[in-house]
């Protein structure tokens, strides 16, 4: 049925019945009429066209005898000067004047435009009009003067190319600067009892000479007519000049003379002159003894001539304008009686098609198209009552249909809005809706994951790595699952990175209370918690960075006492002593202590560094081989010559050292080598680091370990990252902070299993600076106090005991305080007294008191020029780091030994 109704409804040329009726009837009527006008018309064109061309020929031969009578009138006319006495008597006898009117009455006479007279040689005598330059002219070459010879009388027409003839023509009056010049000319010799005297030469000029062409002309019958020499014209009956003056004449139609026939109507030209279209025939004119050049041309308009075919078009089109009329009204009446009906149907179906109303149409007749027509409106009928059915059907449908389209959008709108994934599955388990939270998590889109089972797509093991998969679908159905519930996942996603979520799942159910499947929520909860765990960690390590600050307080007010007794010992013995030895390593030990104890600060708070002059190698030494101890690696030094100076913290730089030799052991569990490197380094203008200065000192520590993956090369120096098992991964991350408040900078470059590098960038000291060494010579710093004045304000007794007896033996007379309150007060008191102190040394922290920064700032409001020295166990604090900004001059960290307590105060107190 389908395939019958795009048979008969589909739209194709003339599939109207009533254009075809009307194509018909055309045809019918107008083909014949048609034929019969197209033979009239060929019948009438061929016998215009024999009758032009015998009027054309007529008229061609009538020019051509005017034209011959012409020349015969020139030929009769040279002939009888050539006999004229006067002539040969004048010119035997030499009488050139005579002759020369003489001629110049003959040619008048014979209406000739010039008449010369050459001798036997062909040389010009004289002429009817006198040359410009008396010069003889040489004209035994002109082929009529030489037919004249041999001949007698000779006249013919020709293109004429003697200059000398030419400038005649000039004198004469005639317009020779265009081509071709065709004359009519004719040569006769002076003869005296048949001696030849001389020869006479005349003739007309044919270009140029209106009255020779209207002439020929009127023997043509009127028509136009032209004289063309080769295919351009040399006269005509219309003259055109040229917007400069020149005439121009030309003849656009190409001439054969040699085989010629009469062309007829269809040999046409337009004109140069008007552009008016004309039909032509030609005559070549024949010149004895040469080829054809010139042809007599006659010319007329078509308008004229094809007046008759004008009306004759006339009379056939009012004829087919006839029959049109007819076949158009047989046309409309077949449409109206046949196809009118058919017609009202066809557009009646159309409406139909297009859901438009129908009206039942009007029956007048009792044959087969009114029984079409009543059994149209009978289907018209029934097809409305199914149509409003259908309607009200339709209309509850689409309703139903708009409100699921909406709540399936608000749906689908809710579920890509949420923040959580979600996932439907059908009673059999398998996946049948996705958001796109859901896609991003599990790394399945939603094409890809429509029909699979829910452990495929989720792929789940509980939060300890050591627990098996969990079937969540099972844990839905369970009959004791709450709606609340929730479980603590691990999630291995489609690209294997593991993910903690929390899922939280639902049954489906009809209004049977038949289950149709469920639903999960999933959130996650990686992020959350590894900032849960940082936090704690964070919690921890600031709990104990706050207990490390006060046992390394502590611990060095301690060392100080033993590291200052030490230094004390040491230089009240002798070298020589059995002791000596002992003491010097119990403080180089109590050196060492002390920067243990400045690396846990570092640790565990971090802060700014406390800078001085270091010898750099040294420390590098020291810290390396400290760390190195007891393992199964080798370390191997090298270093520049001359080092360029560096001002560090020597406990926070150690520390970076300490770092990365650890890390390089851990790197070779089974030993071998790692090499330090210290080189100056001078910074290129293409240097691709991120350098501030020019000049720095670089630390190379390398391994020849496993090395670190290229995922891990970028996340080393992040807080907390490590990939050891017992690892915090604070490590690199201090280092880089350290170096990064050292104005430097550290780098890594590494391949699995070809080991690691680590660069470390330290600003270099614009000037050879001297660096400290690790024993002074502390003989050299007795008695170089001079009885200078000190005040010594500290909380623990027995640190004041050992800086009192250091400065003592320094020459120093020491007056001590146990809080900023009383330094104030006897600094105050020994100001009134006249005995004020040369320098303050006072500790930074006091439990329970004034401590030495506010202290000193109100010293200095009572004496602007006090000098205090600042003195604490707390070498991150920010006032050790920056001391001068809070009014000290000088900074010591405890514990230090009396050669670096006599160092400062000789800097200080100059």
């Amino acid at each position: 049925m389908e395939t019958i109704n795009k048979f008969r409804f589909r739209p194709r040329l003339f599939y109207s019945l009533r254009l075809r009726l009307m194509v018909m009837s055309f045809i019918i009527i107008l083909l014949p009429m048609l034929l019969a006008a197209w033979s009239v018309q060929n019948l009438l064109q061929q016998h215009i066209a024999k009758d032009v061309s015998d009027q054309l020929q007529s008229g061609l031969s009538a020019a051509s005898l005017y034209y011959q009578g012409r020349v015969d009138r020139v030929r009769s006319a040279i002939s009888t000067i050539a006999l004229d006495n006067m002539v040969k008597t004048t010119f035997r006898l030499d009488i050139l004047g005579q002759l020369q009117k003489h001629l110049v009455q003959l040619a008048a006479q014979h209406q000739l435009d010039f008449l010369l007279i050459v001798d036997p040689e062909g040389y010009v005598k004289l002429s009817s009009l006198s040359l410009i330059h008396k010069v003889d002219v040489d004209l035994s070459e002109h082929p009529v003067i030489a037919s004249a010879k041999s001949i007698g009388v000779i006249a013919g027409t020709l293109l004429e190319e003697n200059a000398s003839l030419l400038h005649l023509l000039e004198r004469r009056g005639k317009e020779i600067d265009f081509k071709p010049v065709v004359l009519i000319e004719a040569a006769a010799p002076i003869t005296l009892r048949d001696k030849v005297l001389g020869i006479v030469l005349g003739g007309v000029m044919v270009t140029d000479n209106q009255e020779l062409v209207h002439g020929i002309q009127a023997a043509a019958g009127g028509d136009r007519v032209e004289i063309v020499a080769g295919d351009r014209m040399a006269a005509g009956s219309i003259i055109i000049l040229q917007e400069n003056g020149r005439r121009q004449r030309f003849f656009s139609g190409r001439l054969d003379y040699e085989n010629h026939h009469s062309p007829g109507v269809d040999n046409r030209v337009i004109s140069p002159f008007d552009r008016t279209e004309l039909v032509y025939d030609y005559q070549p004119l024949t010149i004895p003894g040469r080829e054809p050049e010139l042809a007599l041309v006659v010319l007329r308009p078509v308008v004229e001539i094809l007046q008759v075919l004008d009306h004759t078009r006339r009379a056939l089109f009012l004829v087919f304008g006839a029959a049109l009329l007819l076949a158009l009204v047989a046309a409309v009446f077949m449409s109206r009686s046949i196809a009118g009906p058919l017609h009202d149907i066809t557009r009646s179906m159309q409406k139909m098609r297009q859901g438009e109303k129908v009206e039942l149409l009007e029956c007048r007749r009792d044959d087969e198209i009114g029984e079409l027509i009543t059994g149209f409106n009978d289907m018209v009928l029934s097809l409305d009552t199914r149509i409003m059915e259908l309607g009200e059907e339709i209309g509850s449908r689409r309703k139903a249909e708009d409100m699921l389209a909406t709540e399936s959008e608000r749906l689908r709108a809710i579920l890509q809005s949420m923040g959580d994934a979600v996932l439907a599955a059908d009673i059999k388990g398998r996946v049948v809706l996705m958001n796109r939270v859901a896609e991003e998590l599990t790394g399945w889109s939603m094409d890809e994951a429509l029909g699979h089972r829910v452990h495929e797509i989720l792929r789940t093991a509980g939060p300890d790595k050591n627990e098996v998969a969990v079937d969540l679908l099972g844990w839905i159905r369970n009959e004791n699952h709450e709606k609340s519930a929730f479980l603590d996942l691990q999630l291995l996603p489609k690209n294997g990175k593991k993910r903690l979520i929390r899922a939280r799942g639902s049954r489906l159910i009809d209004s049977n209370h038949q289950v149709l499947g469920a639903v999960l929520v999933i959130r996650d909860v990686t992020g959350r918690r590894r900032m849960e765990e940082e936090l704690a960690r964070g919690q921890k390590l600031e709990s104990v960075g706050v207990l490390a600050g006060g046992i390394a307080h502590d611990f060095n007010n301690l060392l100080t006492a033993i590291l200052g007794n030490l230094s004390l010992a040491r230089m009240v013995s002798s070298t020589d002593d059995a002791h000596y030895r002992n003491i010097e390593d119990a403080e180089k030990a109590s050196l060492r202590a002390r920067e243990l104890t400045q690396q846990l600060l570092t640790f565990s708070r971090g802060g700014s560094p406390v800078k001085n002059s270091v010898n750099l190698q040294e420390l590098i030494h020291e810290s390396a081989e400290f760390v190195a101890r007891g393992s199964k690696v080798r370390l191997r030094f090298t270093a520049d010559d001359k080092l360029w100076p560096v001002s560090v913290d020597r406990g926070q730089i150690g520390q970076v050292i300490d770092n990365l030799v650890i890390n390089a052991i851990h790197a070779m569990p089974e030993g071998g080598f790692v090499d330090i490197d210290t080189i100056n380094y001078q910074v290129e203008a293409d240097s691709l680091l991120s350098l501030t200065s020019k000049r720095y000192v670089r630390i190379t520590v390398k391994d020849y370990g496993a090395g670190i993956s290229k995922e891990d090369h970028d996340r080393i120096f992040d807080p907390y990252f490590t990939t050891k098992e017992l690892g915090n991964g604070l490590g690199l991350a201090i280092c880089f902070s350290i170096v990064k408040k050292h104005g430097g900078l550290i780098t890594v470059e590494s391949e699995p299993g070809k080991g690691s590098i680590f660069y470390v960038y330290l600003p270099a000291l614009d000037s050879d600076s001297s660096t400290e060494t690790q024993i002074v010579d502390d003989q050299s710093q007795l008695s170089s106090g001079s009885s200078q004045r000190v005040l010594v304000m500290d909380d623990d007794e027995i640190v004041r005991s050992v800086v009192n007896k250091m400065l003592e033996l320094l020459g120093y007379e020491v007056e001590e305080a146990s809080d900023g309150v009383e330094a104030i007060r006897m600094y105050e008191q020994a100001l009134k007294q006249g005995k004020r102190y040369d320098a303050v040394i006072m500790d930074l922290t006091i439990p329970g008191g004034m401590g030495g920064q506010e202290a000193v700032s109100r010293i200095l409001k009572i004496d602007p020029a006090a000098r205090a020295i600042v003195s604490s166990g707390y070498s991150s604090h920010e006032v050790m780091a920056d001391y001068k900004k809070y009014g000290f001059v000088g900074v010591v960290v405890k514990p230090f030994r009396i050669s670096e307590l006599g160092r400062l105060f000789k800097e200080v107190l100059g």
